[in-house]
C-alpha cells in the first residue's frame, strides 16, 4: 500500500513542525489532529530530541523534516480524495 511507503521527506512545514514540537514538548497534545498526524509529530520530536533538541534549537527541524519519512501518514480515504483530484484535473 502506498501509505505505508516511505517518504522522500515529511509533508509538513517548519513552521508547523516547530509549533507542535514545541507543544510536546512541554507535555500539550496537539488539538484538532488525526492519529496519523499524530504518529508523524511524535516521529519529528523523537529524531529532534535524539539530534539535541531542548525546546530552544528549533534549527535543527529543518533538517528534520527534508529527511526521509517512514511513511507519508495519511489514511486510505485521504489517499483516495488526493489520487481522485489529481485525476479528476488531469482530464
Amino acid at each position: 500500500i502506498l501509505m505505508d511507503h516511505p517518504a522522500p521527506r515529511f509533508f509538513v512545514s517548519f513552521h508547523t513542525a516547530r509549533r507542535m514540537v514545541s507543544l510536546m514538548i512541554r507535555g500539550i497534545k496537539p488539538k484538532g489532529i488525526n492519529q496519523n498526524k499524530l504518529m508523524m509529530y511524535q516521529e519529528i520530536l523523537r529524531r529532534y530530541i535524539q539530534a539535541g533538541g531542548d525546546g530552544t534549537q528549533y534549527k535543527i527541524l529543518e533538517k528534520i523534516i527534508q529527511q526521509p519519512a517512514p511513511s507519508l501518514y495519511v489514511n486510505r480515504s485521504t489517499m483516495r480524495s488526493i489520487v481522485y483530484r489529481s485525476l479528476k484535473n488531469k482530464f
